[in-house]
Protein backbone atom coordinates (compact mmCIF):
# COMPACT_ATOMS: atom_id res chain seq x y z
CA UNK A 1 0.00 0.00 0.00
CA UNK A 2 1.07 3.65 -0.54
CA UNK A 3 1.50 6.49 1.53
CA UNK A 4 -1.50 8.95 1.46
CA UNK A 5 -0.70 12.40 3.34
CA UNK A 6 -0.13 10.90 7.10
CA UNK A 7 -3.56 9.19 7.02
CA UNK A 8 -3.58 6.62 9.52
CA UNK A 9 -3.65 3.24 7.99
CA UNK A 10 -1.03 4.39 5.67
CA UNK A 11 1.51 4.69 8.95
CA UNK A 12 1.52 1.07 7.42
CA UNK A 13 4.46 1.96 5.26
CA UNK A 14 7.03 1.71 8.51
CA UNK A 15 7.07 -1.76 8.01
CA UNK A 16 6.38 -3.01 5.05
CA UNK A 17 9.83 -3.58 3.24
CA UNK A 18 10.75 -4.22 6.70
CA UNK A 19 8.74 -7.25 8.61
CA UNK A 20 10.07 -10.25 9.12
CA UNK A 21 8.70 -13.91 7.67
CA UNK A 22 7.98 -15.92 11.01
CA UNK A 23 11.07 -18.15 10.36
CA UNK A 24 14.56 -18.58 11.62
CA UNK A 25 15.99 -19.06 7.99
CA UNK A 26 16.17 -18.51 5.41
CA UNK A 27 16.49 -14.28 5.21
CA UNK A 28 13.44 -13.04 4.03
CA UNK A 29 13.13 -11.00 0.77
CA UNK A 30 11.20 -8.12 0.13
CA UNK A 31 8.68 -10.45 -1.88
CA UNK A 32 8.47 -13.00 1.12
CA UNK A 33 7.45 -9.78 3.52
CA UNK A 34 4.79 -8.49 1.74
CA UNK A 35 3.29 -11.45 1.07
CA UNK A 36 3.19 -12.91 4.85
CA UNK A 37 1.88 -9.46 5.61
CA UNK A 38 -1.10 -9.51 3.49
CA UNK A 39 -1.67 -13.34 3.94
CA UNK A 40 -5.23 -14.19 5.74
CA UNK A 41 -4.91 -16.53 8.94
CA UNK A 42 -3.57 -20.11 8.20
CA UNK A 43 -6.84 -21.72 9.78
CA UNK A 44 -10.42 -20.13 10.31
CA UNK A 45 -13.03 -22.07 12.56
CA UNK A 46 -16.36 -21.55 11.64
CA UNK A 47 -19.39 -21.88 13.77
CA UNK A 48 -22.59 -23.61 12.20
CA UNK A 49 -24.17 -20.79 11.73
CA UNK A 50 -23.17 -17.24 10.37
CA UNK A 51 -22.01 -14.88 12.91
CA UNK A 52 -23.29 -11.32 13.27
CA UNK A 53 -22.80 -9.09 16.01
CA UNK A 54 -23.01 -5.42 16.83
CA UNK A 55 -20.36 -2.61 16.41
CA UNK A 56 -18.66 -0.29 19.14
CA UNK A 57 -17.10 3.29 17.65
CA UNK A 58 -19.31 5.19 15.11
CA UNK A 59 -20.79 5.18 11.30
CA UNK A 60 -17.10 7.10 10.85
CA UNK A 61 -14.94 4.78 12.66
CA UNK A 62 -16.70 1.02 13.01
CA UNK A 63 -15.08 -0.77 15.76
CA UNK A 64 -15.16 -4.63 16.77
CA UNK A 65 -14.61 -6.30 19.69
CA UNK A 66 -11.84 -9.48 19.91
CA UNK A 67 -10.45 -11.35 21.87
CA UNK A 68 -7.10 -12.74 21.89
CA UNK A 69 -6.12 -15.72 24.07
CA UNK A 70 -8.85 -15.95 25.36
CA UNK A 71 -8.19 -12.39 26.82
CA UNK A 72 -11.23 -9.38 26.14
CA UNK A 73 -12.86 -8.06 24.53
CA UNK A 74 -10.93 -5.51 22.81
CA UNK A 75 -11.86 -2.86 20.66
CA UNK A 76 -10.37 -3.08 17.37
CA UNK A 77 -10.99 -0.62 14.19
CA UNK A 78 -12.49 -2.37 11.14
CA UNK A 79 -10.25 -1.23 8.29
CA UNK A 80 -10.94 -2.98 4.87
CA UNK A 81 -8.64 -0.28 3.67
CA UNK A 82 -5.59 -1.54 5.74
CA UNK A 83 -3.58 -4.58 4.24
CA UNK A 84 -2.47 -5.66 7.53
CA UNK A 85 -3.18 -6.34 10.86
CA UNK A 86 -1.67 -3.58 13.42
CA UNK A 87 -1.99 -4.28 17.30
CA UNK A 88 -1.14 -1.92 19.95
CA UNK A 89 2.02 -2.62 21.83
CA UNK A 90 0.79 -2.63 25.50
CA UNK A 91 -1.58 -5.27 24.33
CA UNK A 92 0.55 -7.56 22.82
CA UNK A 93 2.46 -7.14 26.26
CA UNK A 94 -0.79 -7.86 28.44
CA UNK A 95 -1.72 -10.92 26.19
CA UNK A 96 1.53 -12.33 26.31
CA UNK A 97 2.25 -12.72 22.44
CA UNK A 98 5.61 -13.31 21.13
CA UNK A 99 7.34 -10.42 19.59
CA UNK A 100 10.20 -10.24 16.83
CA UNK A 101 12.27 -6.99 16.54
CA UNK A 102 14.34 -6.85 13.26
CA UNK A 103 17.44 -4.54 12.78
CA UNK A 104 15.45 -2.14 11.61
CA UNK A 105 13.81 -1.63 15.01
CA UNK A 106 11.01 -2.91 13.49
CA UNK A 107 7.91 -5.47 15.20
CA UNK A 108 5.94 -7.59 14.34
CA UNK A 109 4.10 -10.47 16.58
CA UNK A 110 2.53 -14.23 14.97
CA UNK A 111 -0.84 -14.62 16.61
CA UNK A 112 -2.25 -17.82 17.38
CA UNK A 113 -5.35 -17.25 18.06
CA UNK A 114 -7.67 -13.99 17.64
CA UNK A 115 -12.21 -14.62 18.39
CA UNK A 116 -13.86 -12.53 16.79
CA UNK A 117 -18.02 -13.41 17.55
CA UNK A 118 -17.43 -17.08 17.75
CA UNK A 119 -15.32 -17.39 14.96
CA UNK A 120 -11.66 -18.33 15.51
CA UNK A 121 -8.68 -16.84 13.15
CA UNK A 122 -5.39 -18.79 13.89
CA UNK A 123 -1.69 -18.18 13.11
CA UNK A 124 -1.56 -14.64 11.17
CA UNK A 125 0.95 -12.46 11.19
CA UNK A 126 0.58 -8.65 12.70
CA UNK A 127 2.46 -5.69 12.71
CA UNK A 128 3.58 -3.75 16.86
CA UNK A 129 3.13 -0.13 16.88
CA UNK A 130 2.09 2.20 19.96
CA UNK A 131 -0.28 5.46 19.55
CA UNK A 132 -2.22 7.29 21.97
CA UNK A 133 -5.99 6.40 22.50
CA UNK A 134 -8.77 4.36 23.14
CA UNK A 135 -8.28 1.71 19.90
CA UNK A 136 -6.11 -1.81 20.70
CA UNK A 137 -5.35 -2.40 17.21
CA UNK A 138 -6.93 -2.22 13.54
CA UNK A 139 -8.15 -5.15 11.90
CA UNK A 140 -7.12 -5.38 8.10
CA UNK A 141 -9.29 -7.01 5.45
CA UNK A 142 -6.45 -9.96 4.63
CA UNK A 143 -8.53 -11.51 7.50
CA UNK A 144 -11.56 -11.65 5.71
CA UNK A 145 -9.83 -12.55 2.24
CA UNK A 146 -11.70 -16.12 2.05
CA UNK A 147 -14.98 -14.67 3.94
CA UNK A 148 -18.03 -13.07 3.11
CA UNK A 149 -18.18 -9.75 5.07
CA UNK A 150 -21.13 -7.73 5.58
CA UNK A 151 -20.64 -4.09 7.39
CA UNK A 152 -23.93 -2.56 8.27
CA UNK A 153 -22.74 0.90 9.02
CA UNK A 154 -26.80 2.65 9.11
CA UNK A 155 -27.59 -0.38 11.83
CA UNK A 156 -23.67 -0.45 12.89
CA UNK A 157 -23.67 -4.25 13.03
CA UNK A 158 -22.04 -6.59 10.54
CA UNK A 159 -22.01 -10.54 9.81
CA UNK A 160 -19.57 -12.88 8.59
CA UNK A 161 -20.04 -16.11 6.89
CA UNK A 162 -18.51 -18.63 4.19
CA UNK A 163 -18.61 -17.41 0.73
CA UNK A 164 -21.57 -18.89 -0.83
CA UNK A 165 -23.71 -18.68 -4.32
CA UNK A 166 -23.01 -15.14 -6.56
CA UNK A 167 -25.29 -12.51 -5.71
CA UNK A 168 -27.72 -11.31 -8.99
CA UNK A 169 -28.37 -7.71 -7.14
CA UNK A 170 -28.27 -4.86 -9.76
CA UNK A 171 -26.40 -3.43 -6.75
CA UNK A 172 -23.83 -5.92 -6.88
CA UNK A 173 -20.44 -4.67 -8.72
CA UNK A 174 -17.81 -6.73 -9.69
CA UNK A 175 -14.71 -6.38 -7.55
CA UNK A 176 -11.49 -6.63 -8.56
CA UNK A 177 -9.00 -9.56 -7.23
CA UNK A 178 -7.80 -8.78 -4.40
CA UNK A 179 -4.02 -8.83 -5.06
CA UNK A 180 -2.94 -5.78 -2.83
CA UNK A 181 -4.35 -7.13 0.14
CA UNK A 182 -7.64 -4.47 -0.20
CA UNK A 183 -11.00 -5.05 -2.23
CA UNK A 184 -11.28 -2.13 -4.78
CA UNK A 185 -13.77 -2.04 -7.67
CA UNK A 186 -13.94 -0.12 -10.73
CA UNK A 187 -16.22 2.90 -10.94
CA UNK A 188 -16.44 5.68 -13.58
CA UNK A 189 -15.37 8.87 -11.69
CA UNK A 190 -16.01 12.49 -13.85
CA UNK A 191 -14.80 11.99 -16.72
CA UNK A 192 -12.59 8.96 -16.01
CA UNK A 193 -13.04 5.10 -14.80
CA UNK A 194 -10.98 4.48 -11.61
CA UNK A 195 -10.07 1.94 -9.44
CA UNK A 196 -11.49 2.80 -6.04
CA UNK A 197 -10.43 1.20 -2.43
CA UNK A 198 -12.77 0.55 -0.02
CA UNK A 199 -11.91 1.99 3.08
CA UNK A 200 -13.72 1.36 6.25
CA UNK A 201 -11.31 3.07 8.14
CA UNK A 202 -11.13 6.84 6.46
CA UNK A 203 -14.10 8.85 7.20
CA UNK A 204 -14.56 11.09 3.70
CA UNK A 205 -16.15 10.47 1.47
CA UNK A 206 -14.15 9.91 -1.44
CA UNK A 207 -10.64 10.42 -1.73
CA UNK A 208 -8.67 10.68 -5.12
CA UNK A 209 -5.49 12.11 -6.11
CA UNK A 210 -4.72 15.65 -7.23
CA UNK A 211 -3.30 14.36 -10.58
CA UNK A 212 -7.06 13.23 -11.06
CA UNK A 213 -8.71 16.59 -10.06
CA UNK A 214 -8.84 17.38 -13.82
CA UNK A 215 -11.25 15.08 -14.65
CA UNK A 216 -14.16 16.40 -12.20
CA UNK A 217 -16.10 19.21 -12.99
CA UNK A 218 -16.18 21.18 -10.01
CA UNK A 219 -19.05 23.20 -8.18
CA UNK A 220 -17.05 25.29 -6.24
CA UNK A 221 -13.50 25.89 -6.12
CA UNK A 222 -11.26 23.67 -3.63
CA UNK A 223 -10.73 24.90 0.03
CA UNK A 224 -8.30 23.80 2.97
CA UNK A 225 -9.68 21.97 5.66
CA UNK A 226 -8.88 19.67 8.30
CA UNK A 227 -9.37 15.76 7.92
CA UNK A 228 -9.05 13.37 10.94
CA UNK A 229 -8.82 10.04 11.19
CA UNK A 230 -9.21 7.61 14.07
CA UNK A 231 -5.17 8.61 15.61
CA UNK A 232 -4.47 12.01 14.75
CA UNK A 233 -5.56 14.96 12.90
CA UNK A 234 -4.07 16.38 9.22
CA UNK A 235 -5.21 19.58 8.07
CA UNK A 236 -2.95 19.55 4.97
CA UNK A 237 -5.77 18.25 2.56
CA UNK A 238 -8.62 19.74 0.13
CA UNK A 239 -11.64 19.61 -0.30
CA UNK A 240 -14.39 20.19 -2.95
CA UNK A 241 -17.66 19.50 -4.15
CA UNK A 242 -17.99 18.22 -7.72
CA UNK A 243 -21.19 18.54 -10.14
CA UNK A 244 -20.65 14.89 -11.60
CA UNK A 245 -22.96 12.50 -9.55
CA UNK A 246 -21.57 9.07 -8.22
CA UNK A 247 -23.37 6.32 -10.06
CA UNK A 248 -23.43 2.83 -7.37
CA UNK A 249 -25.49 0.14 -9.05
CA UNK A 250 -28.73 1.44 -8.99
CA UNK A 251 -27.95 4.23 -6.47
CA UNK A 252 -27.02 7.73 -7.28
CA UNK A 253 -24.98 10.36 -5.00
CA UNK A 254 -25.44 13.76 -5.85
CA UNK A 255 -22.46 15.98 -6.30
CA UNK A 256 -20.14 14.23 -3.69
CA UNK A 257 -17.44 16.18 -1.94
CA UNK A 258 -13.73 14.68 -2.89
CA UNK A 259 -10.66 15.12 -0.47
CA UNK A 260 -8.09 15.75 -2.59
CA UNK A 261 -4.75 13.94 -1.80
CA UNK A 262 -0.86 13.55 -3.01
CA UNK A 263 -0.76 9.99 -4.52
CA UNK A 264 -2.25 7.95 -7.20
CA UNK A 265 -5.00 6.50 -4.82
CA UNK A 266 -8.49 5.98 -5.44
CA UNK A 267 -10.59 5.68 -1.99
CA UNK A 268 -14.14 5.36 -0.61
CA UNK A 269 -14.55 6.15 3.43
CA UNK A 270 -17.07 5.77 6.27
CA UNK A 271 -18.25 9.30 5.07
CA UNK A 272 -19.77 7.75 1.95
CA UNK A 273 -20.46 4.06 2.94
CA UNK A 274 -22.64 4.87 6.23
CA UNK A 275 -25.70 5.08 3.68
CA UNK A 276 -25.28 1.29 2.80
CA UNK A 277 -24.95 -2.16 3.41
CA UNK A 278 -21.57 -3.29 1.95
CA UNK A 279 -21.40 -6.71 1.31
CA UNK A 280 -17.29 -7.94 0.51
CA UNK A 281 -17.44 -11.15 -1.09
CA UNK A 282 -13.91 -11.82 -2.56
CA UNK A 283 -14.37 -15.74 -3.48
CA UNK A 284 -17.01 -14.61 -5.94
CA UNK A 285 -15.06 -11.20 -7.17
CA UNK A 286 -18.08 -9.30 -5.49
CA UNK A 287 -19.35 -6.30 -3.53
CA UNK A 288 -22.47 -5.13 -2.95
CA UNK A 289 -24.27 -1.30 -2.30
CA UNK A 290 -27.60 -2.20 -0.51
CA UNK A 291 -30.00 0.03 1.01
CA UNK A 292 -33.72 0.20 2.07
CA UNK A 293 -34.16 3.25 -0.40
CA UNK A 294 -34.12 4.54 -3.84
CA UNK A 295 -33.61 7.77 -3.24
CA UNK A 296 -30.62 9.73 -4.43
CA UNK A 297 -28.37 10.47 -1.78
CA UNK A 298 -27.32 14.16 -1.16
CA UNK A 299 -24.36 15.00 0.54
CA UNK A 300 -24.69 17.40 3.38
CA UNK A 301 -22.33 20.37 3.73
CA UNK A 302 -18.58 20.46 5.67
CA UNK A 303 -18.83 21.80 9.24
CA UNK A 304 -15.85 22.18 11.21
CA UNK A 305 -14.72 24.23 13.60
CA UNK A 306 -12.29 26.99 13.81
CA UNK A 307 -9.08 24.84 15.20
CA UNK A 308 -7.04 21.81 15.16
CA UNK A 309 -6.98 19.42 17.94
CA UNK A 310 -4.00 17.07 18.75
CA UNK A 311 -3.81 14.05 21.11
CA UNK A 312 -1.23 13.09 23.34
CA UNK A 313 -0.67 10.77 26.25
CA UNK A 314 -2.58 12.86 27.97
CA UNK A 315 -5.80 13.17 25.79
CA UNK A 316 -6.60 15.65 23.67
CA UNK A 317 -5.38 19.51 23.45
CA UNK A 318 -5.88 22.78 21.06
CA UNK A 319 -3.03 22.54 18.84
CA UNK A 320 -3.13 25.22 15.72
CA UNK A 321 -6.37 27.86 15.58
CA UNK A 322 -7.34 28.43 12.02
CA UNK A 323 -7.63 32.77 10.64
CA UNK A 324 -11.15 33.13 10.85
CA UNK A 325 -11.46 31.60 14.31
CA UNK A 326 -8.26 33.44 15.36
CA UNK A 327 -11.13 36.42 14.44
CA UNK A 328 -13.74 35.57 16.72
CA UNK A 329 -11.40 36.00 20.15
CA UNK A 330 -13.04 33.30 22.35
CA UNK A 331 -9.97 32.91 24.76
CA UNK A 332 -8.94 29.63 23.46
CA UNK A 333 -4.83 29.14 22.76
CA UNK A 334 -2.53 26.25 21.60
CA UNK A 335 -1.53 24.59 24.44
CA UNK A 336 -5.08 24.42 26.09
CA UNK A 337 -6.45 21.12 27.35
CA UNK A 338 -9.76 20.15 26.42
CA UNK A 339 -11.28 17.91 29.37
CA UNK A 340 -14.39 17.59 28.15
CA UNK A 341 -16.80 17.43 24.56
CA UNK A 342 -20.80 17.72 25.04
CA UNK A 343 -20.06 16.42 28.22
CA UNK A 344 -18.09 13.30 27.44
CA UNK A 345 -14.86 12.87 28.43
CA UNK A 346 -12.53 13.76 25.76
CA UNK A 347 -10.04 11.31 26.71
CA UNK A 348 -12.49 8.50 25.01
CA UNK A 349 -13.00 10.70 21.90
CA UNK A 350 -11.09 9.11 18.42
CA UNK A 351 -10.61 11.45 15.90
CA UNK A 352 -13.53 10.50 14.14
CA UNK A 353 -15.97 11.32 16.93
CA UNK A 354 -14.88 14.99 16.32
CA UNK A 355 -16.12 14.49 12.41
CA UNK A 356 -19.64 13.41 13.99
CA UNK A 357 -19.58 15.92 16.39
CA UNK A 358 -19.15 18.73 14.10
CA UNK A 359 -21.44 17.15 11.66
CA UNK A 360 -24.13 17.24 14.23
CA UNK A 361 -23.94 20.60 16.02
CA UNK A 362 -23.64 24.37 15.08
CA UNK A 363 -21.99 25.01 18.44
CA UNK A 364 -19.75 22.44 20.62
CA UNK A 365 -19.57 23.36 24.45
CA UNK A 366 -16.17 22.41 25.22
CA UNK A 367 -14.42 22.42 28.96
CA UNK A 368 -10.97 23.65 28.69
CA UNK A 369 -8.03 23.70 31.06
CA UNK A 370 -5.25 26.17 31.10
CA UNK A 371 -2.93 26.71 34.19
CA UNK A 372 -4.78 24.33 36.29
CA UNK A 373 -7.94 26.02 35.62
CA UNK A 374 -11.23 24.93 34.10
CA UNK A 375 -13.25 27.42 31.86
CA UNK A 376 -16.66 26.36 29.55
CA UNK A 377 -17.20 27.57 26.39
CA UNK A 378 -19.53 27.50 23.97
CA UNK A 379 -17.39 26.77 20.04
CA UNK A 380 -19.06 27.52 16.84
CA UNK A 381 -19.12 25.03 13.74
CA UNK A 382 -18.39 26.95 10.74
CA UNK A 383 -19.93 25.30 7.02
CA UNK A 384 -16.65 25.88 5.10
CA UNK A 385 -18.04 23.99 2.13
CA UNK A 386 -21.49 24.10 1.01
Amino acid sequence: MTGNMKYWFLFLAWGFLAFPVWSQSPEPTEKDILKKLREGPEETVWPPYSVEESMAGSKLAPMVRVFIRGKGPFLFLLDTGSDITLIQESLVQETGLPARVTDNELRVTLVDEMRLGDIRFRNFMAGIRSWEGPVDGILGYPLFMKSRLTIDLPRMRYALEPSGEESSSVNTLRMNRVTEGVPSFPVRLGNRQADIIVSTGLSEYIRVPESGLEYFNLKLPPVPAVSTNSFSVDEEVTMARITDNLVLGEHIVMEPILTISHTGEYRIGCGLLRYFRVVLDPENNQISFLRNSDIPIEIPPVRQLGFVPRRDERGWMVDKLLPWFRELDLNIRPGDRIRQVESRDAVMLTANDWVELERLNNYLTLVLERDGKEMMLDVPVRIILP
